[in-house]
């Protein structure tokens, strides 16, 4: 009885033995799925701060590549525009020579008219008509100069209409009456109905076909508005970069962010390199004029490394207005958004215009206004030894004085090829290509040319130089004027094109956070982009992009720590700590490419 008792005894015991041994197993596998959790947690955090740093870097590689093609079309409309500017001051300028020098003409005239054709009161009657008709009809040229055709046709009610006139255009019957009036044939009467026909002949007719005060105008509103936003996308692109990815840090969830070297610019709008979230500048620096008057100064020295780049960028971009795109045929070598815009290869804004694209800007409004031929017959009419020297002697009056021509136009006045407009327009061309104008030769005191109002008489004549404002020239950072092709890419892009953004996400509330600690607070990620342009690594092709690449600018840890130290916010104080005490060789296995 009592061994069946303890048999019992036993066996009731034994139950829940599998429980007990089930509850005791599940904290070890409790603990290792907290463990698989705790980590994936982990990584999950650590993804997105990767995430959110890859982000930002493609963002603002996405807004530096963009910025640099509108800079690029920008360069090229400006360059169309100063090409507008330089032709409409020309011929303004040119106009206002014609009238300066009739106005000469008319003010000798009229002193040898008065020196000589009351020289003897005998002869008031017979000597001073013709003496005075003489030297009006010597002025005529002059006056035909400035006036031209269409002034009599704005001076004579009608003459228009005249010219228009048409018999065909009336009814049988009005037909019917000026056939028997006799008025059917106008050329029969000598009415000259042919007066307002063919190429201007004065200032007056070019100013009223052409208007150069206008081209002159909208240059200089257009070439204002270009020079504004240019300057506003290059002095407020590090904040404008910091307003774009500040609204990345709710959307990828984390709590900051900086972008590394920011602030590296100059000309920048109250941007700071430190504690700062600012992007990095734009990759660009600006090229001075060619003659830089601040830098002759003996006190400031001359440096000559800034003088070699200054005329290698100075003459590609004095190239561009005359070759446009470069290359052969299909093959676009240079300069590519001349051609996106329909230039033909290897022709520029000075080089086609006209009917066919063939003719030179210059030579097309030299043509096209005539106002070669009007300085031709004007120069031609006045020279030194003129009829006013042969006026015929009366009985009565002794020889006259020989008349010296000191009023006429100055230099060589060919039709097509050298006169004062062409020559004009070359000056004005060398004053663009070199960024030195006339008023950066005048003392402080004077009153700029540019900034005189336009009624001010021969402003144009005067100025030798743009009155247009001159954008200012500018070149990549640390990229050569001067290529050999294959261009390059992103990896051999300096590194002011290199973007380098890192993020920082606070560490959050994970399971079983107070059995498995963690030393790290924060997690950080970082990315890089390199901007770069296939087609021609300038300013004159519209193909800027960009691509994520390997973080070149991360492989000298200590660097980046001085750099975070300096620039970064506090946030970023584990990362420094780490990055500073990281050796090389540890670096290498986990910074790999």
């Amino acid at each position: 009885m009592t061994l069946s008792r303890l048999k019992a005894t036993v066996k009731r015991r034994r139950r829940g033995t599998v429980a007990m041994i089930a509850i005791a197993a599940m904290i070890p596998l409790t603990t290792m799925f907290a463990a698989n959790i705790n980590t994936g947690q982990m990584i999950e955090q650590r993804r997105v701060a990767q995430d959110a740093a890859d982000a930002l870097a493609k963002t603002h590689g996405a807004w530096t590549a963009r910025s640099l093609n509108v800079l690029s079309m920008n360069r090229v409309t400006s360059m169309q525009l100063l090409s507008v500017a330089a032709g409409s001051e020309a011929l303004e300028g040119t106009l206002q020579e014609i009238e300066f020098h009739a106005l000469l003409v008319a003010a000798q005239i009229t002193i040898h008219a008065a020196s000589h054709c009351w020289r003897n009161p005998v002869d008031t009657v017979t000597w001073t008509p013709v003496c005075a008709g003489w030297h009006a009809l010597v002025g005529v040229p002059a006056l035909k100069a400035v006036l031209g055709t269409s002034f009599v046709a704005d001076a004579v009610p009608g003459l228009k209409e005249l010219e228009d006139f048409d018999p065909q255009d009336l009814s049988e019957e009005e037909q019917e009456a000026l056939e028997e009036a006799g008025l059917d044939d106008l050329d029969s009467l000598g009415i000259p109905t042919g007066i307002l026909s063919g190429k201007p002949q004065g200032v007056w007719d070019v100013r009223k076909a052409y208007d150069p005060m206008h081209g002159v105008e909208t240059a200089k509103k257009a070439l204002e508005a270009i020079i504004g936003m240019d300057k506003a996308i290059i002095e407020e692109f590090p904040q404008v970069m910091a307003k774009i990815s500040a609204s990345y840090l709710k959307v990828h969830e984390v709590d900051d962010f900086h972008f590394n070297d920011p602030c590296n610019g100059d000309g920048l709008k109250t941007c700071s390199k430190r504690s700062t979230r600012n992007g990095m500048a734009l990759p660009l620096e600006e090229v001075p004029p060619l003659l830089n008057l601040k830098k002759l100064d003996p006190s400031n020295g001359l440096n000559l490394n800034n003088l070699k780049d200054t005329t290698l960028e100075r003459g590609r971009y004095c190239a561009a207005f005359y070759t446009g795109t470069s290359g052969a045929g299909p093959l676009n070598i240079l300069n590519t958004t001349f051609k996106q815009r329909g230039f033909p290869n290897n022709k520029g804004p000075l080089t086609v215009s006209g009917s066919g694209q063939q003719r030179s800007l210059k030579k097309h409004i030299n043509r096209t206004t005539n106002v070669g031929r009007i300085l031709h017959d004007f120069k031609r009419f006045y020279r030194a030894d003129n009829f006013l020297s042969h006026l015929p002697r009366h009985y009565t009056t002794p020889g006259l004085d020989k008349f010296e021509q000191w009023s006429n136009l100055r230099g060589v006045q060919q039709v097509r090829t050298n006169n004062s407009f062409t020559r004009r327009f070359d000056i004005k061309m060398a004053s663009i290509c070199s960024g030195v104008t006339l008023d950066s030769f005048l003392p402080d005191f004077l009153p700029k040319i540019a900034d005189l109002p336009d009624w001010v008489p021969f402003k144009y004549m005067i100025n030798v130089s743009v009155v247009a404002p001159l954008p200012p020239l500018y070149k990549l950072k640390d990229v050569p004027t001067v290529q050999v092709p294959p261009w390059v890419q992103p990896d051999q892009m300096p590194d002011p094109f290199h973007i380098l953004a890192l993020t920082q996400a606070k560490k959050g509330t994970r399971l079983a956070g107070q059995v498995f600690t963690d030393t790290v607070e924060s997690h950080y990620g970082y990315g890089q982009v390199g901007v770069y342009n296939p087609d021609d690594a300038s300013l004159y092709s519209q193909n800027w992009q960009y691509r994520l690449m390997p973080a070149t600018r991360m492989d000298d840890p200590r660097d980046i720590a001085r750099d975070l130290r300096s620039q970064a916010r506090s946030s970023f104080g584990d990362l420094v700590r780490s990055l500073s005490g990281v050796s090389d060789s540890t670096w290498r296995r986990v910074h790999a490419h």
